[in-house]
């Protein structure tokens, strides 16, 4: 059996049409020793599916259940499962021939739930291959299935994985959205991002290219998302003592920035050295778990969101200082559930050593008496951050700019 690699997030599809297909809702037969046939299942969450027989065959044998489609549902918490006859023995799974991971075969099955929202590019239908040896590495013949691709992402934006209380899994602009040579809002690297824009108009915008801006919830779950993966901290370690990356957020220059056609170009006019490997504070990159990569969530331009909260939030505080109340006190804003300020804004760590100067890179939080539209992010001459915030009445600013969202 091929050896198994770390998980790598660049997937390839087998083309819709490239065989006949049984027909969506369809039964079919129970997989063979050859692979078996496949079924695209269209069953809704909880709904029973086929399941790969257990048996001991003399030979070794791996067979997988029906798949069921890939939707924002189930994208992040994809599971696949299957019937096998070496007990203890692995069974390696490739998914779109290059995402591979591999569970042991225990009582004549084997299952696996997998982040699958870096497919979110590939349209079509996904193929998922598995594979089986005994301890003597006689290997079974391959069990094969393909399941749709439903969670598909506009051209420049990527997949965030969901998170429990907030959105499920969406799309997101890679970039800070700009307008293209033709005056065409666009997420792309070329350009500086386009601001000097009110909330109404920065959400007119995104409607008008069929997406919706940013919420406060899905920020959040972006922020999250990229809080707890590795590569954002100054020593490779969640809660790390160097804190997250800031983006371009010095000053130096005083100014807005392009980004990069070059995702490995993370420090892009910044006038740091930095890549995909090596970390710097004013890396203008974040890495998602699922390998996607986003650009100025942190610096560079304020980032309107929908939602607006009229009245006093309290003191600013740098985001690290926000604890969760004893007891609990909520607020709503007019897009996002009732959470507490940490909820709303906070990471879900508590980062308690943190403190002067960076206070961990999450950003600072600034509260207007008044309250008024909410902005996250930070700009390239404050206390940025993935977490920082902005609540304010806010006009059209050179620095306050805006990213979409899209729900597949």
């Amino acid at each position: 059996m091929r050896a198994m690699t770390k998980l790598v997030l660049t997937m390839t599809l087998v083309a819709c049409g490239a065989e006949s297909e049984p027909e969506v809702g369809t039964t079919a037969p129970p997989p063979s020793p050859d692979g078996g046939p496949e079924m695209v299942s269209d069953a809704p969450e909880g709904a029973t599916v086929e399941v790969a027989p257990t048996k001991a065959p003399s030979t070794p044998w791996v067979g997988l259940d029906a798949l069921p489609a890939i939707t924002p549902v189930r994208v992040a918490s994809y599971v696949i499962a299957g019937g096998c006859s070496e007990e203890g023995e692995p069974v390696a799974v490739t998914i779109g021939n290059t995402l591979q991971a591999e569970a042991s075969c225990e009582d004549g099955r084997f299952a696996l739930t997998l982040d699958l929202t870096g497919l979110s590019h590939l349209p079509g239908l996904v193929a998922f291959v598995a594979e089986h040896a005994d301890a003597a590495g006689e290997e079974a013949p391959i069990a094969w299935r393909r399941a749709e691709n439903r969670f598909l992402c506009p051209e420049g934006f990527v997949g965030v994985p969901g998170l429990y209380g907030y959105e499920q899994s969406f799309c997101i602009a890679k970039f800070e959205m700009k307008l293209d040579d033709s005056s065409a809002l666009a997420s792309t690297p070329e350009g500086k991002p386009y601001t000097n824009v009110t909330a109404p108009e920065a959400r007119l915008a995104c409607a008008g290219a069929g997406y919706t801006l940013v919420t406060n919830d899905e920020w959040q779950t972006l922020a999250r998302q990229l809080e707890r993966t590795a590569d954002n901290w100054a020593e490779g370690v969640v809660g790390s003592a160097g804190g997250m990356n800031v983006g371009h957020s010095d000053a130096m220059p005083l100014g807005l920035l392009a980004a990069s056609e070059d995702d490995l170009d993370a420090c892009a006019g910044t006038g740091q050295s930095c890549d995909g490997d090596t970390w710097s504070p004013q890396r203008r990159t974040h890495r998602l778990p699922n390998g996607e990569l986003v650009w100025d969530v942190a610096g560079n331009a304020w980032e309107l969101t929908v939602d607006r909260y009229e009245g006093d939030l309290g003191p600013s505080v740098f985001i690290a200082q926000l604890m969760e109340q004893t007891p609990p006190v909520e607020i709503a804003f007019n897009a996002s559930a009732w959470r507490t300020l940490k909820g709303h804004f906070g990471p879900s760590g508590a980062y308690l050593s943190f403190g002067p100067p960076t206070w961990g890179g999450l950003g600072y939080a600034m509260f207007a008496p008044e309250g008024g539209d909410i902005a996250r992010g930070g700009f390239y001459a404050g206390m940025s951050g993935v977490f920082a915030a902005m609540v304010s009445p806010m006009g059209a600013h050179p620095a306050i700019g805006f990213r979409c969202a899209h729900h597949p």
